[in-house]
């Protein structure tokens, strides 16, 4: 007996599209085109347009954001061996895509979505969200102010040699030592200071609680976050990695609470900042 397969369906009514968003949309399609299918990133099964409306499928995952999983998980257990199985995943598609040549610009933990309600040891993480991505010939061909605050890497906000794919490498960078702290490592009261702060590119070190923290962790994570791009990480580097290849250990990481508390400020200040919007 056949299983039902379920797609999402986004629908844009054209009317309300800039013309630069029309551009966005049409780049994202043909990305997601050369991308097609890969088991860790979003598949785009279709791309429709009528006189009235753009449409397109889209897997649907019904398993929500990464890190919100990690705080709702049972038990309150999170280990190295956790966050590297995740990294793995996640690594595996980002090697795909820069194997294809295509820098995504705008990995965060909320384009990480699992696939179903599977435990988050045990459930399958895709990336999502190629609005920002386009395809990188060169190592410093990419132009043009993109990517999340804390996230963005400071070659893309110094706007002056252009960039490339270690883009990719920093935010990934980011992430993994969020799944290894709870903490970011550019966490500024606002926008504007995580930005300064990623320019500079000093994060704290000590917040990582080095004893609890194998040597090949410590090693990955300062290799992506290496300021100097033609020096960072690759893709297929970290992919091989040994943390990613079976060092990484049991140890318990102190993440969760750490998480939750990050979390619980990121969606206040949202909420903050769209109180002041609706009033103005």
């Amino acid at each position: 007996m056949n299983s039902i397969q379920y797609w999402a369906l986004k629908e844009m009514m054209k009317s309300n599209v800039k013309k630069d968003e029309e551009e966005h949309l049409k780049e994202e399609v043909r990305i997601s085109t050369i991308v097609g299918s890969h088991d860790n990133i979003v598949y785009l099964k279709e791309f429709v347009e009528n006189k009235d409306r753009y449409y397109l499928v889209l897997e649907y995952l019904s398993g929500g954001e990464l890190f919100d999983r990690i705080v709702e998980a049972d038990g309150g257990h999170f280990t190295e061996k956790d966050a590297s199985r995740i990294m793995q995943q996640v690594m595996s598609a980002l090697n795909y895509l820069h194997g294809k040549k295509i820098a995504h610009r705008d990995l965060k933990p909320e384009n990480f979505l699992l696939v179903d309600n599977s435990p988050v040891k045990q459930a399958r993480i895709k990336i999502a969200d190629f609005g920002f991505a386009c395809s990188a010939e060169g190592p410093n061909s990419l132009q043009g102010l993109c990517g999340s605050p804390g996230y963005v890497a400071p070659e893309v906000l110094k706007e002056k040699d252009g960039y490339g794919l270690p883009v990719d490498m920093w935010s990934m960078g980011v992430i993994l030592y969020i799944l290894l702290t709870g903490i970011p490592p550019f966490n500024g009261e606002s926008d504007e200071d995580s930005l300064a702060l990623t320019v500079r590119g000093h994060y704290e070190k000590s917040v990582f609680h080095l004893e609890d923290l194998s040597e090949p962790a410590k090693d990955l994570v300062t290799k992506m976050l290496t300021y100097n791009p033609a020096k960072r990480l690759t893709a297929d580097e970290a992919f091989k990695h040994p943390w990613l290849r079976g060092s990484a250990t049991d140890n318990l990481l102190n993440v969760q609470e750490n998480l939750r508390s990050w979390r619980a400020r990121m969606r206040f200040k949202k909420a903050i900042i769209a109180t002041v919007a609706t009033t103005r």
